[in-house]
């Protein structure tokens, strides 16, 4: 067992004191206790180890200690010592415990002890024996089964190496047992000692011997390596490698005496191996010490060693040292291993060498071989050299320079290798021909062939020269790939600069010439580089400098700089308008001024057509004044504002000067009154022809002076040397200027002349196009048709193209070759014509060119290309010029098909704008501009679509918004114009749009505003395409359908209206992720241009009433007239039509079903108002506000089952629609669901009530009726339903305030219909457009944007409050005679106003606008005219009535032919006033008639004979009433009071009385024979037409006093309807009940306040309900043109009655009262 080291616990109790006290508080008693409790808790122990034995402490020293502190003695053999030195320990082994125990508890207080810093701690009693001097081959069983014997062994540890072995017995008694024994193995002796595992050795007692130093011994070494380690000192540094291994080295000699040095036995833990080892260590330790070092002997002859000693020893380094010994023919090198064997090769190869040399020197031959200096270049760098040094080491190679011969020297078969070699690769060297530039070829002849070699392959490792033969370069090389590389390193190294000389008188300066020579001193050395020299004739100069690139770019750069600075140049910079140019001139002088103080003249060209500022002076000073210059234009902004309110330009004008300084000094802004616009000078109506391609490309033909025509190009018809001469050429140069020809003169200076069908192109000069193309048209040969077409056809789209190319939108192309060049001039215009149409169609789609003009000013010309255009472009024309079709999509003017491809939906308008609908980011859109919107803050960062802008567009976008906002207030509807910075964009228009306002109308207006001046902004600024997002859809809160519909009514009116030039194409992009607003503007596309796509040829195929049916996803539809039928499922609570149809019962309280969810959809406030709205009288029908309900209107109807009734429904819910001038409506399937009706009864039901109701009224305000489905099965009947009426045709035409005119066939109905159809044909003709006003065009230029805006707004501001409009309403307008529309015409543009026919309205009118002065002059003239009218149109109708009485005739051959009515009119006037005679027309002559009985004689005298014919005379006595008074014969009208109690009195009174307590001051009645007569004749023919008596009726017509002559004499006159109300038609009104007509209103009061009422005979007839705006009563069905006769405000209660023929009442009692 081990015990634990007690001399630790010792010391840690112990003080480590000098003086032996016990520590302070502790007794040595204590000291004692403690240290018998540690002692006893150990097992027994003899033995005590002591510890840290220092080396001089001697083993009496110990021995005398240890008695000192036991009281023992050694030589009483009290105890026993052993010292272990290598561990540096001792054993102590008394004869009992208790001297262990004694020993312990007294050994820390001796003094010595402690000095000495021993340690005491018992030994542990072992039970291990190591066991030595062990045979061999004993074996650990053998071992173990002898000890055995002995005590159980536990374990036996065989130590090999050491001849012992460790035995473990169980019982630690055993151990004293065999130690104590002698033992024999093998009959060997073996020794037992007690092993301690804690000393880690065995105790032997006195068997321990001391260590003996082992024998020296010899070892032997290379003599040269003995010699190097002397020579080079290394002898030190083996001593001490040896020393480490405990040996001492002799080294006198190469015999090694190796001796052991003491310090081996003072290792601690040596052993017996320690010392046996010793000699094998120091064995191997010597062998590693000497390896590093070797020797190497070579054998060398006396004669070698003579010839390379020097080399050899100049080879060697101070490594090794060289050993010769001549005497044996050897030479040795020793030194380090690794010096020695790098070096041995070199002394070899030395040796070989000098070996060969001499050899050499005996066999050695020289041979020469001719090579030019470039060959041998090329085989040096591709390793000739190289070759022959691996192939022949020895070989010498020279070569000659001035023999130009390469020279060989070596053995025979060595040298005639090589050159056999060196010939064979001459002769297969190649050549290539390289293409270079005449001013390289002329570098190349002149500098040194060998030199520029080498610089330009042979340095780049192109194994390649060249050489020069006439003009051209030959390169060589060995192989393609070389030839290949040199030809492309020539092109590439190689090049020239030209340096173009306009004033020549640069290169006559000195320092022109000071410059050339001192750049060619630095740039040709060592090698020449560069050339410099001049070239070309005197009038077109140049400088030429060639060579390097990286030296001519160097040299021509400066060259060029001081050629720059040192020529006078001129400078022209167009100018957008004049305005900017006086802008600039006068406002901005400070930042140009000093521009003129460095010999820069500025002229300011503000009167050119196109204005330019042109600058003259040295060309740097005039390129830095062109910056200047430039960045100010760039700075300012133009605009350009069109007002074409008549009378805007004569109004500014008047005041022009006062205005232009207010707009100075206010709006810090010029402004410029344009007084022509070229552009406007050709409109499409100065066209003669007009041909539309179906991409947008417009051809037109126009004769104009070409030379000022407003295209961006004129083609010229050029001779090949350009020079301006001949006819249109030179009226060309004349309105160019001569910079036109100076433009053609440095064009040609570079070719020698152009072939005919060339085109080239050239600025304008002063003309007011951008380019003029110079085309080289082909003379006319006979004999070679084809081919003078072919070239004329060539030039003609060469034109085109140069056009194109240069940015052009319009070209003007006149006839070319058609004048001197003999083309004939048919075959001339179709040539041109094919040639346009093949370019057009060649670059379909892509064709930037979107007006080609064929301009001449000759006639005969014009008419041959008109001709031509024709006949080539039939197809087109067929095609541009269809018949009217209904467009769902309104009026716009938009193509009817949606193109969808690459997620793009398009669709182009006729005008050729194509509109875009996509998905995507707009910050990635690619167009020139993008619209952006922001807040009135104009912070970008705000708002998706902003944000997404700023981050793209980057930080500058923010601080351009900044600036152009600076110094003004934008609001909202404001348009900022940026740059588009980062973006892809070339502009940004940022518009501050405004939150909805929850439909109040302002926000509407100012949105559909910012969309119209984003449009109108990029069209001005000449930008050909725009992107909009879908602006106010998103925070703004428009809803999203509202967006999409006015957004794209606002660019289709833009399209209509600006007919743009510029602007091709409208995007809109929408973010993929807002799905319901691109659905919100993908349905408002399809209904837009789908439909019309669809239903529009159904309408120009068929004239009938009803259109085709088209079926798409939302359902189907077709047009009932003017009115759109839509058969859709879906929710009808949805719908945004203006009205939606509520079927509810008797109370309109009903909660179930669609009624529930309508109701509860709209909210309390409609169930409210249907409650109040529910408990008053009512007809069964209400009409509401819409609640919640996207709706403007909620319709209220008693639901119905009976078909009838349904019909009744939907007819009454129309008429409502169109009296509250709703334009759509949406109705449930009524009757269906709980009512039971059939889906298919239902659906003809209410197909038919539309359709009868659309026929009654054409002039609906509705435009769309939708049947809302919610059970999709029903959709299948309702779709039957309309295919059955696909087919049907009405001849009820579209009714407008031009054909809703249309009168009786005859007012007997006894004629024809062809009074009718020229009725109509005159109303067609009565349109009348106002004149187009002369436009006042305002050019202003400002700093910035926001000072043009606000000068804008001031100026139409002062424009509007300036102007004026006045309406004339009167039916006498459709009277007017083309005469009158001339006058209107003329008063047009003499008083400066503009006169337009209200055609959309119900009444006709005339509306003039202008100036107030103006407007009031025009608005006199016209009334003059309208009386005019009226009397002419009550002479007409007096004349109508005569004629049904009275017929006057005159005779012709053997019959008489009747009079006009007019003539007859006239003829029966005179008659009744007893005139003698009477001038009449008779065939256009003027006859005198004499009265009665004629006859009628002419200025010749020539005589007619006249009768008179009284249709009446049969009925004279039965056609007037009984209880008339008689008359005279010449009185028209008389009237007879009434005596009041007579029964005539007191009836008429009575029928007053029935509804009117007013007091009858007197009745009189009316006797007009003539009147009388008229009505009776007209009352047969009704009861005759109609089949019944029932015809008239007694009803009342209030008047004013003025009007009662008029209407006693020729009755009642319908031109005056609508002068109280027109409320169910423009007739004449008649009451029921004389209350109505009592009124102030009707019955208007005289001074007196007397009051008149007519009591009336009215022929009624078959009537129906009226509506607002007929002129006459509708049809009676749609199978028929019968008319009705009247039209009433009720037909189940009339109250009220309307008629449209004025004899179709009879004024019988006037009425007197108050």
């Amino acid at each position: 067992m081990i015990f634990p080291p007690a001399c630790s616990s010792i010391q840690r109790e112990i003080p480590d004191g000098a003086d032996g006290r016990v520590p302070s508080g502790q007794s040595e008693v204590q000291l004692e206790d403690l240290l018998q409790e540690e002692v006893e808790a150990e097992l027994d122990t003899v033995s005590v180890v002591l510890e840290n034995i220092p080396e001089k402490m001697t083993k009496d020293i110990l021995e005398m200690l240890v008695e000192n502190i036991s009281d023992c003695y050694v030589e009483t053999g009290d105890f026993s010592l052993e010292i272990i030195p290598d561990i540096s320990m001792a054993v102590v082994t008394f004869q009992n415990g208790k001297a262990v125990h004694r020993f312990l508890s007294s050994c820390t207080s001796n003094k010595m002890f402690r000095q000495n810093k021993l340690c005491a701690k018992p030994l542990e009693v072992t039970t291990k024996v190591k066991i030595e001097n062990i045979p061999p081959n004993v074996s650990t069983e053998h071992l173990e089964l002898y000890f055995d014997r002995e005590g159980r062994v536990e374990d036996v540890k065989n130590l090999e190496n050491e001849h012992s072995a460790i035995i473990t017995f169980v019982d630690a008694r055993v151990v004293d047992k065999v130690s104590n024994k002698s033992h024999q193995i093998q009959r060997v002796p073996i020794r037992v000692y007690p092993y301690y595992e804690s000393l880690g050795t065995a105790l032997y007692g006195k068997d321990r011997q001391p260590w003996k130093l082992p024998d020296s011994f010899t070892e032997s070494m290379d003599s040269s390596v003995w010699k190097f380690l002397h020579e080079r000192r290394q002898v030190e540094e083996i001593l001490r490698y040896m020393s480490k291994h405990f040996c001492d080295v002799d080294l006198q000699r190469p015999i090694v005496k190796i001796s052991p040095q003491p310090t081996l036995l003072q290792q601690k833990g040596l052993t017996a191996k320690h010392i046996d080892g010793w000699k094998e260590n120091a064995t191997n330790a010597f062998c590693s010490a000497i390896s590093r070092y070797r020797s190497f002997e070579c054998q060398v002859p006396s004669s070698v060693w003579e010839e390379s000693e020097m080399e050899i020893r100049s080879a060697l380094t101070e490594a090794v040292i060289l050993v010769p010994d001549m005497a044996r023919g050897l030479v040795a090198l020793a030194g380090p291993s690794e010096d020695v064997a790098r070096l041995e090769k070199v002394l070899v190869g030395v040796v070989d060498r000098a070996t060969n040399k001499i050899e050499r020197e005996s066999n050695s031959i020289v041979e020469e071989v001719s090579v030019t200096p470039s060959l041998f270049h090329i085989l040096q760098k591709d390793g000739l050299q190289q070759r022959s040094t691996a192939e022949h080491p020895e070989l010498k190679m020279t070569y000659n320079q001035e023999s130009r011969k390469l020279v060989l020297c070596g053995l025979f078969p060595e040298v005639y290798s090589i050159k056999s070699k060196v010939l064979e690769q001459i002769v297969g060297m190649k050549r290539k021909a390289v293409e270079v530039d005449d001013h390289v070829l002329t570098f190349l002849s002149e500098v040194d062939r060998e030199e520029l070699s080498d610089t330009l392959f042979i340095s780049q490792g192109i194994s390649a020269t060249y050489e020069t033969e006439g003009r051209r370069v030959l390169v060589l090389g060995s192989t393609e790939q070389v030839l290949s590389e040199a030809e492309t390193q020539l092109k590439k190294v190689l090049g020239f600069y030209t340096i173009e000389v306009e004033d020549l008188s640069v290169l006559r300066k000195p320092e022109w010439q000071d410059l050339v020579i001192r750049l060619k001193k630095l740039f040709n050395t060592p090698y020449k580089t560069v050339t410099v020299r001049r070239t070309g004739p005197d009038t077109k100069l140049e400088v030429v400098v060639s060579g390097c690139q990286d030296s001519i770019n160097a040299v021509g750069n400066q060259l060029s700089d001081f050629v720059s600075k040192n020529t006078i140049m001129d400078e022209t910079m167009d100018v957008p308008a004049q305005v900017v140019v006086k802008f600039i001139q006068e406002h901005k002088r400070d930042m140009w001024s000093e521009v003129s103080k460095k010999d820069v003249k500025v002229t300011f060209n503000e009167k050119n057509r196109i204005p330019n500022i042109s600058l003259h002076g040295p060309r740097d000073y005039v390129k830095d004044a062109k910056k200047i210059f430039g960045d100010l234009l760039s700075s300012l902004h133009f605009d350009t504002l069109t007002v074409t309110k008549p009378g805007a330009k004569k109004f500014f004008k008047d005041k022009q000067a006062v205005y232009l300084g207010t707009a100075m000094s206010q709006m810090r802004c010029v402004v410029q009154l344009m007084e022509e616009d070229l552009e406007k000078g050709f409109s499409d109506d100065k066209f003669s022809l007009q041909v539309q391609m179906t991409d947008g490309v417009a051809i037109a033909i126009c004769k104009a002076d070409i030379c000022y025509y407003p295209a961006d190009a004129v083609v010229n018809a050029a001779n090949e040397r350009l020079k301006l001469e001949g006819s249109l050429a030179g009226a060309l140069l004349d309105a160019a200027g001569p910079e036109l020809q100076d433009e053609c003169d440095r064009l040609m200076a570079t070719r020698n002349r152009l072939a005919p069908g060339d085109a080239v192109i050239t600025r304008a000069g002063r003309l007011p196009c951008k380019h003029v193309v110079h085309a080289v048209g082909p003379s006319f040969d006979p004999s070679q048709r084809q081919r003078s077409v072919g070239l004329l056809k060539r030039v003609v789209k060469q034109s085109l193209r140069q056009a194109e190319t240069s940015g052009c939108l319009s070209v003007a192309l006149p006839a070319i070759s058609s004048g001197n060049l003999g083309f004939p001039l048919d075959l001339c215009a179709e040539t041109i014509a094919q040639a346009v149409k093949e370019h057009c169609e060649d670059l379909y789609g892509e064709n930037t060119l979107k007006k080609i003009h064929l301009v001449n000013n000759d006639d005969q010309k014009v008419q041959a290309t008109e001709a031509a255009v024709r006949k080539v472009f039939a197809d087109y024309l067929a095609q541009s010029n269809p018949q009217p079709q209904v467009n769902p999509a309104g009026k716009d003017g938009q193509s009817g098909k949606v193109l969808s491809q690459a997620g793009q939906d398009r669709v182009q308008t006729k005008e050729g704008l194509t509109i875009i609908l996509m998905k995507g980011n707009i910050q990635d859109a690619s167009t020139d501009v993008i619209v952006n919107t922001m807040s009135k803050d104009l912070a970008l960062h705000s708002g998706a679509v902003s944000k997404a802008i700023l981050n793209a567009a980057g930080p500058e976008l923010q601080n351009q918004v900044n600036t152009e906002a600076a110094g003004s207030n934008p609001g909202e509807g404001s348009v900022i114009v940026t740059k588009g910075c980062n973006l892809k964009s070339k502009l940004v228009f940022h518009a501050i749009a405004p939150h909805w306002d929850k439909g109040k109308g302002k926000a509407e207006k100012l949105l559909g505003g910012i969309i119209e001046k984003c449009l109108e902004q990029a069209e001005k600024r000449q930008q050909r395409s725009i992107t909009f997002s879908a602006i106010g859809s998103g925070n703004l809160g428009f809803p999203k359908d509202l967006v999409a519909s006015m957004m794209l009514d606002q660019v289709l009116s833009f399209s209509s209206k600006a007919k743009p030039r510029h602007l091709l194409e409208v995007m809109f992009v929408l973010h993929p992720s807002d799905m319901q607003t691109g659905q919100a503007f993908t349905d408002e596309f399809k209904k837009r241009f789908s439909s019309a796509a669809a239903s529009a040829p159904a309408q120009h195929g068929k004239k009938g009433f009803f259109s085709k049916v088209v079926t798409s996803k939302q359902g189907h539809e077709m047009k009932l007239g003017g009115v759109m039928l839509q058969v859709v499922t879906g929710d009808i609570t949805k719908e945004t039509t203006d009205a939606i149809v509520n079927s509810s019962n008797a109370d309109f309280s009903l909660r179930s079903g669609v009624s529930k969810a309508i109701m509860d959809a709209a909210g309390q406030a409609v169930d409210a108002e249907c409650k109040l709205l529910g408990s008053q009288p009512n007809t069964g029908m209400i009409m509401t506000q819409p609640g919640n309900l996207k709706s403007k209107k909620i319709i209220h109807i008693e639901g119905q089952t009976d078909p009838a009734k349904i019909s009744a429904c939907v007819k009454g819910v129309l008429q409502m629609c169109a009296q509250n001038n709703l334009t759509s409506v949406s109705f449930p399937a009524l009757g269906t669901g709980q009512g039971g009706v059939s889906a298919s009864q239902v659906a003809d039901t209410m197909l038919d009530a539309v359709a009868d109701t659309v026929q009654q009224n054409p002039t609906t305000s509705l435009q769309l009726v939708r049947l809302v489905i919610f059970q999709a099965p029903m959709l299948t009947d309702f779709h039957n339903s309309m295919q059955k009426r696909e087919n049907m045709s009405s001849q009820k035409e579209k009714e407008t305030i031009w054909s809703k005119f249309k009168p009786y066939t005859s007012i007997f109905w006894k004629g024809s219909d062809k009074g009718a159809q020229e009725d109509k044909q005159k109303l067609k003709d009565f349109r009348l457009e106002g004149e187009k006003a002369d436009p006042a065009v305002f050019h202003i230029c400002g700093g910035s944007q926001a000072d043009v805006e606000n000068a804008k707004r001031w100026i139409e501001d002062l424009i509007r409050d300036e102007l004026a409009f006045q309406t004339v309403t009167d039916e006498a307008i459709l009277s007017l005679s083309a005469g009158d529309h001339h006058k209107i015409r003329e008063m047009q543009k003499r008083l400066g106003v503009s006169v337009t026919m209200g055609e959309g309205d119900k009444e006709a009118s005339l509306t003039v606008e202008g100036l107030s002065r103006d407007v009031l002059n025009a608005i006199g003239e016209i009334q003059d005219m309208v009386k005019k009218i009226r009397f002419e149109e009550s002479r007409k109708r007096d004349a109508e009535i005569m004629s049904t009485l009275v017929e006057w005739q005159y005779q012709q051959g053997n019959q008489y032919i009747p009079f006009d009515i007019m003539a007859n009119l006239e003829l029966e006037k005179a008659l009744v006033s007893q005139v003698v005679d009477a001038n009449i027309t008779i065939q256009n002559k003027r006859y005198k008639v004499t009265l009665p009985d004629g006859p009628a004689v002419d200025s010749s005298g020539n005589q007619l004979q006249i009768k008179r014919i009284d249709k009446q005379e049969a009925l004279e006595q039965d056609s007037l009433p009984k209880h008339w008074d008689p008359m005279t014969g010449n009185e028209q009208y008389v009237m007879v009071p009434l005596q009041v109690g007579m029964q005539e009195y007191n009836e008429v009174l009575g029928l007053f009385q029935k509804t009117c307590r007013n007091q009858v001051l007197k009745i009189e009645r009316v006797q007009n024979p003539t009147l009388w007569k008229s009505f009776e004749i007209l009352k047969q023919a009704m009861d005759k037409k109609n089949r019944h008596q029932n015809n008239e009726k007694r009803l009342f017509h209030g008047t004013s006093e003025p009007t009662i002559k008029p209407i006693n004499l020729r009755g009642f006159n319908r031109s005056y309807a609508g002068k109280n109300a027109a409320a169910i038609g423009n007739g004449t009104y008649f009451a029921v009940n004389a209350s109505y007509s009592a009124s102030h209103t009707y019955s208007v009061p005289n001074a007196q306040g007397q009051k008149y009422m007519y009591l009336c005979r009215v022929l009624t007839g078959d009537f129906t309900t009226g509506q607002g705006g007929m002129i006459v009563p509708p049809a009676k069905n749609s199978a028929t043109a019968e008319l009705y006769d009247s039209v009433t405000d009720n037909l189940a209660t009339p109250s009220m009655f309307v008629i449209f023929n004025d004899i179709q009442a009879y004024p019988e009692y006037l009425i007197t009262f108050r």
